[in-house]
């Protein structure tokens, strides 16, 4: 169970994250006892165990979910990494039509 959950946990496409799973900002997966005293914890049987602490970084002003990269991007100083590209692209399609 644990190696399944990293593998989630580390996944790099953006869809089966288990932040987005849980939905949620951020999901570390470790091993049951390796875990940081957190602001809420529970162990729900010998092999897993939740913790909840508050999420690091900025709310993102599109997703709402809180990222060390909001306020990383020049053209949009309020959105995260996952939805930059998608502005981005929406911004991109808008500027064509208004050319044409």
């Amino acid at each position: 169970l644990l190696d399944t959950l990293t593998q989630y946990a580390q996944s790099t496409n953006g869809v089966d994250e288990l932040r987005y799973l849980f939905i949620c900002s951020a999901v570390e997966v470790v091993a049951c006892g390796e875990a940081d005293e957190a602001e809420m914890s529970t162990e729900v049987d010998d092999l897993v165990g939740i913790s909840v602490e508050r999420a690091s970084g900025c709310r993102c002003a599109r997703c709402w979910n809180y990222s060390e990269s909001v306020g990383s991007f020049d053209s949009h100083k309020d959105i995260c990494e996952r939805c930059h590209p998608v502005v981005t692209a929406i911004e991109s399609k808008e500027e064509s039509k208004v050319l044409a």
